[in-house]
């Protein structure tokens, strides 16, 4: 093969890739951008009467977060404890 076909195949991989994202894509856009979420909501179903928020309670308390222990993979790929039961070592009976 020489260059010029490898071009021209190139060019109409291309154009057939384009043509088919391009009805792909068309397909993907079954509903219209709307600004407003009215066609979501139902007559009645939600009636906002205030603007302001109201708390259940006043008081609140707050906790440290425990500090997680390194319990994570270790250098050698083991769990902490070891192999666990059931898995195989390398070399080992099956």
């Amino acid at each position: 093969m020489d260059a010029q076909s490898i071009l021209i195949a190139i060019v109409v991989g291309l154009i057939v890739a384009l043509i088919v994202t391009g009805v792909l894509r068309a397909g993907l856009k079954s509903v219209g951008k709307q600004d407003t979420a009215v066609f979501y909501e139902k007559d009645g179903g939600l009636q906002l009467t205030r603007k302001n928020d109201i708390f259940m309670y006043k008081n609140t308390e707050r906790y440290a977060k425990p500090k997680e222990q390194n319990n994570g993979p270790r250098p050698g790929g083991q769990r902490p404890g070891g192999p666990q039961q059931g898995s195989r070592r390398p070399g080992g009976p099956r």
